[in-house]
């Protein structure tokens, strides 16, 4: 069964001449044969895909361990976003330091060398991961110690200036 249709742009701006489109749904032995054609110029529609699902709203993110990013809709889908760039450096210990965990590139640190997780020597994203303190806990903890010894000794001293003061003046009295 052939439908035709007959499209008039005789309004169109600036206007154009009336045009006759034909859909023909099914050939000759009754069996649809995924064509459309219009008689100005044949043309094929072979690979139409419709995903079939209801327009989405974003819900949720996840990350996988390859730093892409994926929206999860209210609709049941699922869909790759984007994907995280990592940046690897020749010095990291030459970054400069701007504060809230930040860094930046210095002549230090040499230019970055940019990529993704699990590419080129970069390791894997954890998403849904907290990061852990970066400060050194020995270190700290020997710091910590080690004011804590200046303090004693210090207050030694103090105590001993005001032993010393106060046997001076009792020889005076």
């Amino acid at each position: 069964a052939d439908l035709s249709i007959g499209i008039d742009y005789s309004s169109a701006n600036p206007p154009a001449a009336a045009q006759t489109l034909t859909w023909k749904l099914v050939d000759s032995a009754g069996a649809t044969n995924g064509k459309i054609t219009g008689f100005s110029s044949p043309s094929n529609n072979n690979a139409f895909v419709q995903d079939g699902f209801a327009t989405g709203t974003l819900t949720g993110l996840s990350v996988d361990q390859k730093g892409i990013i994926s929206g999860l809709f209210d609709n049941g889908q699922t869909q790759e976003l984007f994907q995280v760039g990592l940046a690897d450096f020749l010095s990291p210990t030459g970054l400069t330091r701007k504060g809230n965990n930040l860094f930046a590139e210095s002549a230090q640190s040499g230019q970055p060398v940019i990529g993704t997780a699990e590419t080129g020597g970069f390791g894997s994203v954890l998403g849904s991961t907290l990061e852990l303190s970066n400060v050194d806990l020995a270190g700290e903890f020997v710091t910590m110690i080690q004011t804590q010894q200046a303090f004693q000794a210090n207050a030694r001293v103090i105590t001993s200036s005001n032993q010393l003061l106060t046997e001076t003046v009792n020889l005076v009295r």
